[in-house]
């Protein structure tokens, strides 16, 4: 490391080799941190990544088991995997669903006196004793909860069944023409329905792409993904998020077009990108 690159080889965007150190040595728990530490992934003792959406999960049984469950809810963002969701519903633990970002998590958490919050990307907030993310107190918490349960990390976090998910980024001139488009709205609230409980599906803007994914040093792949073409004028993006429980082959026969910037189709994307979370089932 030379103070640019921190995360070359380690931390929570390259966890493999902490998930290999934690099997090998036979380690109860490993922790991986980003470059400011305000980020915390786990890996259990089999050497599996417990996400940040499974920490909320463990936090919140906890919390209500021990009384301290604010509102009896947790608060969440709209990218948070669907699996999530079906793991509180079964244990009676509600949640919110906000914009992307630990900010608008905190936001919601500070107007509605909720205790506990975060990210999928691991992110946690602890409202009693923070109001950002911060990985170390995250990692202490989460060896607390298995201290007081007697239980193992994999154990805690075995109800949250992660459901497949890919994300791609559509390249478009105009996001409000794209959210406000009637046929668009037509083909994201088609696919809702036909998901119905078993699934979802978000359309949601992404905000200055290119330079936020080479700060938070995400794979140079991704940036350049993301980011304009040499030559070309200045774009914006838009992403499509679907989740599907267990249908497998869900391919509406839908599609959206939008003037010349967007032409997409739900389960066949042209220049962009749908994320689909299955139940067992290929994506």
């Amino acid at each position: 490391p030379d103070g640019v690159n921190i995360n070359r080889g380690a931390g929570s965007t390259h966890i493999d080799g902490l998930r290999r150190f934690v099997v090998e040595n036979h380690l109860d728990v490993g922790f991986a941190y980003d470059g400011d530490a305000d980020r915390c992934l786990a890996v259990d003792e089999n050497g599996e990544v417990v996400d940040g959406d499974k920490i909320i999960y463990i936090f919140g049984c906890q919390m209500k088991r021990e009384g301290r469950l604010a509102g009896n809810k947790v608060v969440t963002t709209v990218m948070s995997n669907f699996g999530l969701y079906k793991a509180l519903d079964e244990v009676g633990v509600g949640y919110e669903k906000t914009a992307v970002g630990d900010r608008f998590v905190y936001e919601n958490m500070a107007q509605n006196g909720y205790c506990v919050g975060g990210e999928q990307s691991g992110h946690i907030i602890l409202s009693k004793y923070a109001t950002t993310g911060d990985g170390i107190l995250t990692s202490i918490e989460l060896m607390e909860a298995m201290l007081d349960s007697k239980q193992t990390l994999s154990r805690l976090a075995a109800p949250v069944a992660v459901y497949p998910q890919v994300l791609k980024n559509v390249r478009v001139s105009d996001k409000a023409a794209v959210r406000e488009n009637a046929h668009v709205q037509q083909v994201v609230q088609a696919v809702g329905e036909r998901l119905g409980d078993t699934g979802r599906v978000l359309l949601r803007e992404i905000r200055s792409v290119g330079h936020r994914f080479h700060r938070r040093g995400y794979p140079n792949a991704m940036y350049r993904q993301a980011s304009p073409h040499a030559g070309q004028p200045q774009v914006h993006h838009a992403a499509v998020f679907a989740q599907i429980d267990g249908l497998g082959a869900v391919q509406c026969n839908v599609a959206a077009h939008v003037g010349p910037a967007v032409d997409f189709a739900f389960g066949e994307v042209v220049d962009a990108a749908v994320l689909t979370e299955m139940d067992g089932g290929a994506a």
